[in-house]
């Protein structure tokens, strides 16, 4: 932006921005804004704009504009301005009212705190807020005081570890300071507006002063026990918004000590006290049910949970056989909550749930899950309740309603806590209740059957007697019951699977039954999915029966099956397809394969005779074709020569379908979706045949080039390092796959020209190195000496600082592999290749350290060091002292000052940082002071 622009015409931007119904104008004020925005003007018009104070929405744009200024262009302020600038923000907070707009005044707040959190010559911010600047009112102040952890907390400001831990100890050492004006606001002004904001401030501090022993003593949490323990409408007489708001600060702040309670050691006493005091809360909880607020019925859920999950160690560890650990009875607390009428008051405690399902299992005591047997059949029989549908509900639930997922969660949770109580014998209990004399509603019933469906997949296999009359009632289920009953029990016979492989008499019955509903819309994902995991899991035991599954394959398109439930009975009936012999395996799948591959062929011939009416899409066959390699299985089977015969059976079926797929590749290239999924199908058919398909690798090659060359399509970097990771290990395929990689370079290098194009092509990152590094496991000499191993370095080094997850653990994963000399069997081979790596460590090895250290600090986030370890480990290892000495010098060269000015890293520290690199002895070392580092300039 060139020079300041007028006052006037930056009003009329803002105004344009958010009052012009003119979509286009909206679009030019806003991209003229964040020019604005990102110029160095942005200081003074935004100071300008707030001392003005013409309107709501310029004041709010000010005071977002100041605090993003101060987050990312804080280096831009002289240093004799910054004090200024603060003095200027506290004269904007001293002319606050009670008409001033809440956003306003938080925008200004988080700046202020922003800017003293910068500014590192200034200690003990918050006694200077709180003796320097009382003319402040208590509003804005509490508002400072709440956001300082916040923002302290922030990765968005490079504070560093040593400036966030000499604030937090400052911080804490305010406890006593905090709690004494907390006290003075809520004395002065009683009202509920104070207490709220003096409650918020307070829950923003509690991680920082962690010590519950302090926590529980302040004068504000007796009010916060109060505001919790009486109905909260007879607190105050004031709007019930107000009521509403203090009672969820209040449930946050004690939600917040319960966490510091859970990771404390506090005395027994203190914990007694405490478990007491939040117990008592379940007169509340009741009155809240009576007066339907359910916002505060979920409040008091959220507490009991947290309780819950405080004392959950205690409660698993020192409870002993006839001898439960006194917190135990939270588990009548929470499950009151899970009886509770809305589904969602009861979610709110899933997650203890889960936790304590997990914390039992782990301990694997039969003596202990029987003191718990009781709790977790009560949770059962609420779930039971929980999961029923409204009795006048018609059909199936919608995929996208809130219940539906509701029930998922419930489906999870009964698997997880099932244990405890035996799979088996809860389902057998189940299926008796429903047989009792008190007739059932069908919401009732279906409910049950949902448990049992749960359930049922751990269930004995040898049990005799209620499974097979379950079963039976399924087969014989009359046409008038509902919709969603015959769903669940469809989704049962699925969850039989294992049962069903060892009875195999119901075997046929059961295939007939799935096969009837899938001719049914509403059951047929259902069918599909149960009849998937039945093939799956007796697929051999069903290999005589493999002539009417192929029959189902025939009708698959006359059930009219949504594309991800054909690929179900696909991936079902192939996988019995495995055990067939060979010669069967051939006819089999060459006709698997036809069924799929004829629609695309009367696709093809349509655009041969300019007849392009049909509406073929070329997509779901691809899936389907895909699915009958993927789930062919050849290794399934720990014959190999069974495996390789397996193999060589499927070949003809892929040579049967791969000019087809060559013609789709020819006439879809514009359409990416199409080239991935064709990519898919022969990555599965390469995978499955292996060696047996090595015939095909010229052919397949010279059409990735051509594909590739045209249009650039990722997927085809991808195809070729599973063409690498399968033939590469034969030196008669090197200069073929040399060919290739070298093929490659001019297309992609199009593509890496402009000043962002490893942002704007992460997948072509990410599918290249990763092909590079296939290359370098299968051939690593032959690339080395190849001319094409330089550019692919070269653009290693400049994708080093890309924060694109995949993308970057490619690049680290060739990085990796190019200096890994680990010794084989061959000594002369791994001579050759050091020699070959020291000179690719000479020419790049310093420019790589330097890079990686620079993007571990400024460019990467914290899950890609460990990759960034991989690699200087592996430098280290190669040349230890070389390799110490660049990342030495690497460091030094890094900005060691924050924009206050103070030390990101203290002298002390960056040598113990080389010093761990210097003495370790596994990457996990690298990782560990990579973590440490870093963190000094997070």
């Amino acid at each position: 932006m060139e020079g300041i622009p007028l006052i006037e015409t930056v009003y009329e931007a803002i105004e344009t921005l958010y009052h012009n119904p003119d979509c286009n104008k909206k679009n030019d004020a806003n991209r003229w804004l964040i020019d604005l925005q990102k110029s160095k003007y942005a200081w003074e018009i935004a100071n300008e704009l707030l001392q003005r104070q013409t309107d709501v929405d310029s004041c709010y744009f000010g005071a977002q504009m100041i605090r993003h200024k101060i987050l990312f262009s804080f280096h831009e302020l002289p240093t004799d301005a910054v004090i200024s600038l603060h003095t200027s923000l506290m004269q904007q907070l001293s002319k606050i009212n009670k008409e001033t707009d809440n956003i306003i005044v938080t925008q200004l707040c988080v700046a202020v705190v922003d800017l003293t959190l910068q500014m590192s010559e200034w200690t003990n911010p918050v006694y200077s807020f709180l003796n320097q600047y009382n003319k402040i009112p208590h509003m804005v102040l509490l508002e400072i005081l709440k956001v300082f952890p916040e923002e302290m907390e922030t990765k968005v400001i490079r504070l560093g570890a040593n400036r966030r831990n000499e604030i937090q100890r400052e911080l804490k050492n305010c406890a006593d300071l905090l709690n004494d004006y907390l006290k003075q606001v809520t004395l002065e002004d009683p009202s509920p507006e104070a207490l709220l904001k003096a409650v918020k401030c307070f829950t923003s501090w509690v991680s920082i002063i962690k010590d519950i022993s302090i926590i529980v003593k302040t004068d504000l949490m007796p009010k916060v026990f109060q505001i919790l323990s009486v109905p909260p409408d007879e607190i105050y007489e004031a709007p019930t918004k107000i009521e509403s708001r203090l009672h969820d600060a209040a449930t946050d702040l004690l939600c917040c000590v319960l966490r510091c309670l859970r990771d404390s050691q506090a005395n027994n006493i203190l914990n007694v006290n405490v478990f007491s005091k939040i117990a008592a809360f379940e007169n509340a909880y009741h009155s809240s049910v009576a007066r339907e607020s359910t916002e505060k019925s979920q409040n008091y859920c959220r507490i009991f949970s947290e309780l819950g999950e405080a004392f959950l160690d205690k409660m698993i560890k020192e409870t002993k056989p006839g001898n439960p650990h006194f917190s135990v009875q939270v588990l009548d607390l929470i499950l009151v909550c899970v009886g509770h009428h809305d589904y969602e008051v009861s979610s709110i405690t899933f997650n203890f749930w889960f936790l304590f399902a997990e914390m039992l299992y782990r301990r694997d005591d039969v003596s202990l899950c029987a003191e718990f047997k009781p709790y977790v059949n009560r949770l059962l029989i609420a779930l039971c309740r929980q999961v029923q549908m409204e009795p006048d509900h018609e059909g199936l639930l919608e995929d996208n309603d809130d219940f539906k997922s509701f029930r998922e969660k419930v489906f999870d949770l009964v698997r997880d806590v099932v244990f405890v109580v035996d799979s088996t014998n809860t389902f057998c209990q189940i299926f008796l209740s429903m047989q009792s004399s008190n007739p059932l509603t069908w919401d009732q019933i279906e409910a049950s059957l949902f448990i049992m469906y749960a359930v049922a997949w751990k269930i004995d296999i040898n049990e005799n007697n209620i499974i097979p009359q379950t079963v039976k009632s399924v087969f014989n289920l009359p046409e008038s019951t509902h919709i969603a009953i015959k769903y669940t029990t469809i989704l049962i016979i699925g969850e039989l699977r294992e049962w069903f492989n060892e009875h195999t008499d119901y075997l046929f019955v059961a295939l007939e039954f799935l096969e009837r509903n899938l001719y049914v819309n509403e059951l047929s994902d259902a069918a599909a999915s149960s009849m998937c995991s039945i093939c799956c899991t007796a697929k051999e035991k069903l290999k005589d029966l493999f002539s009417p599954l192929l029959t189902i394959l025939k009708n698959l398109n006359s059930y009219n099956l949504p594309n991800k439930s054909a690929i179900a009975v696909i991936k079902g009936v192939t996988a019995v397809t495995s055990f067939l012999s060979p010669n069967d395996i051939t006819i089999a799948m060459k006709e698997i394969c036809w069924l799929q591959i004829s629609p695309l062929q009367k696709l093809l011939e349509s655009y041969a005779t300019d007849n392009v009416s049909t509406n073929i899409d070329p997509v779901p066959w691809l899936d389907r074709l895909a699915a009958v390699f993927r789930f062919i299985e050849p290794s399934a089977l720990r014959d190999v020569t069974i495996s390789n015969d397996i193999r060589n059976a499927c070949s003809p079926a892929f040579s049967q379908m791969q000019p087809i797929l060559f013609q789709i590749m020819d006439h879809f290239q514009n359409d990416v979706v199409v080239m991935e999924r064709c990519c898919r199908c022969i990555r599965f058919a390469i995978r499955t045949l292996s060696k047996s398909g090595v015939y095909l690798l010229p052919t397949l090659i010279e059409k990735l080039v051509e594909v590739y060359r045209a249009k650039g399509h990722s997927c085809f970097l991808y195809l070729g390092s599973i063409l690498v990771d399968e033939y590469g290990s034969d030196c008669s395929n090197w200069d073929i796959i040399l060919y290739m990689m070298n093929a490659f370079i001019e297309p992609t290098y199009s593509l890496l020209q402009n000043e962002n194009c490893y942002r704007e092509h992460p997948d072509t990152i990410d599918d290249l190195f990763r092909l590079c590094s296939r290359v370098l496991q299968r051939l690593p000499l032959a690339f080395f000496n190849s001319s094409s191993m330089w550019t692919f370095l070269e653009w290693g080094l400049d994708a080093v600082f890309l924060d694109h997850r995949e993308a970057n653990a490619s690049v680290m994963k060739f990085f990796h592999e190019t200096f890994d000399c680990s010794p084989t069997k061959d000594t002369s081979f791994d001579a050759d290749k050091r020699k070959a790596v020291g000179h690719i460590y000479e020419k790049i090895g310093k420019a790589l350290v330097e890079r990686l250290v620079r993007a571990i600090v400024f460019s990467l986030p914290s899950y890609a060091l460990a990759n960034v370890a991989e690699v200087l480990y592996g430098l280290v290892q190669f040349d230890k002292e070389m390799t110490l000495t660049w990342i030495k010098s690497s460091v030094q060269n890094v900005p060691n000052q924050n924009v206050g000015g103070s030390l990101m890293a203290l002298p002390e520290q960056i040598q113990t940082f080389l010093n761990d690199c210097e003495k370790a002895d596994k990457t996990r070392d690298v990782l560990q002071a990579l973590r440490d580092f870093t963190s000094y300039y997070q």
